[in-house]
């Protein structure tokens, strides 16, 4: 059974989370990079290098590729803008936004209560375009 809670009520148990909910698309898929708080910082900038050099064979209409980070990611995220900025010379776009999650606690009994709640956290988009500056 699922129960709802104050805002600021402490909760005891484990804790569940979940990612928020998107809607993907295949062709999205082809110039978007998910990063997360263990992804290796090389192997992301690799990925994106591909990505870029790639781009206009795979996607025409789109000229620059979608680096997504939340939470805990937001500074990697913003260090390999940063790379392709300073070192690469690309031009480099940043969108900040906020992102609901649903954490899902559970007491550890066998009646199987869990208690859902909601919280909003930072997210960063980066757009990096595949011409360099003009």
């Amino acid at each position: 059974m699922t129960e709802r809670i104050q805002k600021n009520e402490r909760i005891e148990g484990k804790i569940i989370k979940h990612n928020p909910s998107k809607q993907y698309k295949y062709s999205t898929t082809e110039y978007t990079i998910n990063i997360q708080s263990k992804t290796p910082y090389v192997s992301a900038l690799k990925r994106a290098s591909k990505m870029l050099k790639l781009l206009p064979k795979k996607q025409p209409k789109k000229d620059y590729i979608i680096i997504n980070g939340m939470g805990k990611a937001i500074s990697k995220t913003l260090s390999i803008a940063l790379h392709f900025q300073y070192v690469e010379g690309n031009k480099v776009e940043i969108l900040t936004k906020t992102v609901e999650v649903l954490d899902e606690f559970d007491d550890g009994n066998e009646d199987n209560d869990t208690v859902l709640r909601k919280r909003k956290i930072s997210a960063v988009e980066i757009h990096i375009f595949k011409s360099a500056y003009d």
